[in-house]
């Protein structure tokens, strides 16, 4: 059965990186964006507890994605 709206399931860090960073990362930058499956890694960092930070010079992409400084 589906929701009919996207959801993180989990989270693998490759290598040294540790997931919670790599969450709080993605989280901090998805933040600004409207897309569904940013709400979705949004959704998953709150509910993981992990941090994030504020994102500057945030741009959307079309078709490519989402960049910025933090």
């Amino acid at each position: 059965m589906t929701e009919g709206k996207p959801r993180v399931q989990k989270v693998v860090a490759l290598e040294s990186a540790q997931e919670s960073a790599i969450l709080g990362y993605a989280a901090s930058l998805e933040g600004a964006s409207e897309h569904p499956l940013a709400q979705a890694i949004t959704t998953y960092a709150k509910e993981a507890g992990a941090a994030t930070s504020q994102v500057e010079a945030f741009d959307s992409v079309p078709g490519k994605g989402v960049t910025g400084k933090g």
